[in-house]
């Protein structure tokens, strides 16, 4: 390692400059790190011509201590002289659990936005679940961005990376440990996360916001680095170590009840983020975003089972998680509000001052929070009117299909 933060090479020609530093730094025998797909592999080889390169496909979500063990045997079987990863936070992860033992050049081209290659931070899964911690031996020393690699990135899977980029600085405000001068970077960080998922959903063609989500997603990551992770991270690390789920998908579908769990809990923060931020209604945004790219919103979206998710959040005592279960829709314009019957309603207005309270019942795969906005759009945001939505436990009211409920009513 050669300083607190890597050395960046940004643009086309940042795998040329890479392989030169590492040139520089008499190294000849690296190890390729990637996923079994080995997608952009060639390129990045082809800039460490002249070297006897080694490829290691065995990048895995959430760092497993398997993967760790073929890496580390390929690395000594090769007597590699650097370590260099492409890939999203999987192949940087791998590179960072080597870098535990191995003290060789670390080279990171990251292929998403989850920004693990400006961190300190490793994180490896075995039987017992993630393991996390922070090391300054296995930050990467130098990372090349190139956006060539991300172009082709599908919009859901793009979003996606920028929303796990954007709970770094989140996470870390939520901590409530930031003075004035880093909650104001940390709220500017989150800001151009912010902005780059809207703009990238709306517009994934563009190159313009591609090079600007790489920006985004390295201040972020930065941010992480330097303080300490909130409760947003410790259920995403137990959520995924524990049941195997996607990385980048699981925490942007947690990122908007965290938001809304910010919002409830330390209102001062939360308004300072909204005001940095485009959109109105951010928490709404956020939802809407994964919507219009066809991204899951819930833990029963990522493959959960109902009862298996239950059992979980209940072993974390994270009650703000259980809207990500569903995947309800938070926003600055509804309330959840407790009752005796089941999870949360979803309120707008005031049912007690209104003259009139609209029920809303949601269908099968919905949520309370769509039948509210339903509601909305039919008589409108007229003052007199509260609209009020009770929520299914487990997202449908019957099991049975509707024939099947026809058949078993005698009433007919």
């Amino acid at each position: 390692m050669e300083s607190a933060h890597p050395t960046t090479f940004f643009g086309p020609q940042a795998l040329v400059e890479v392989g030169g530093w590492l040139r520089a730094r008499g190294a000849c025998r690296p190890l390729l790190i990637s996923g079994p797909a080995q997608r952009f592999v060639d390129p990045v080889e082809a800039a460490l011509e002249g070297m006897q390169v080694r490829r290691c496909a065995e990048a895995a979500v959430h760092v497993p201590q398997a993967s760790v063990a073929a890496a580390a045997a390929a690395l000594h079987e090769h007597r590699a002289d650097a370590l260099v990863t492409v890939g999203g936070g999987s192949a940087t992860g791998l590179g960072k659990a080597l870098r535990l033992e191995a003290s060789v050049p670390f080279v990171a081209v990251p292929t998403t936005y989850a920004g693990s290659e400006m961190t300190r931070i490793f994180g490896i899964t075995d039987d017992a679940g993630k393991r996390t911690g922070r090391d300054d031996r296995v930050r990467p020393d130098a990372v090349a961005y190139v956006p060539s690699l991300v172009s082709s990135l599908p919009a859901r899977l793009a979003v996606q990376s920028l929303l796990n980029a954007m709970a770094h600085p989140v996470s870390a405000l939520s901590t409530g440990t930031l003075d004035e001068s880093e909650r104001s970077r940390a709220v500017r960080a989150a800001a151009a996360s912010f902005r780059a998922a809207i703009a990238l959903a709306e517009h994934p063609e563009r190159a313009r916001v591609r090079h600007d989500a790489m920006r985004g997603a390295a201040e972020a990551a930065a941010i992480l680095d330097a303080h300490p992770m909130g409760p947003h991270h410790a259920v995403a690390h137990a959520l995924g170590g524990r049941l195997g789920l996607p990385h980048a998908a699981l925490h942007a579908v947690l990122l908007p009840p965290t938001l809304a769990e910010l919002r409830r809990r330390t209102p001062a923060i939360f308004e300072a983020l909204r005001r940095a931020l485009p959109e109105a209604d951010p928490l709404a945004a956020l939802h809407d975003a994964l919507t219009l790219v066809g991204a899951p919103r819930s833990l029963h979206a990522l493959g959960v089972a109902p009862a298996k998710a239950r059992a979980v959040l209940a072993s974390l005592d994270a009650a703000w998680v259980e809207p990500a279960r569903l995947g309800r829709r938070p926003s600055v314009h509804v309330r959840w509000c407790a009752w005796e019957h089941g999870p949360p309603l979803s309120v707008f207005g005031d049912p007690a001052a209104a003259a009139h309270v609209v029920l809303a019942v949601h269908g099968r795969q919905s949520t309370a929070d769509d039948a509210v906005g339903q509601a909305r759009q039919i008589v409108g945001d007229a003052p007199e009117v509260a609209v009020v939505a009770p929520q299914a436990p487990d997202g449908t009211w019957s099991t049975a299909s509707y024939r099947t409920a026809r058949a078993d009513d005698a009433s007919g």
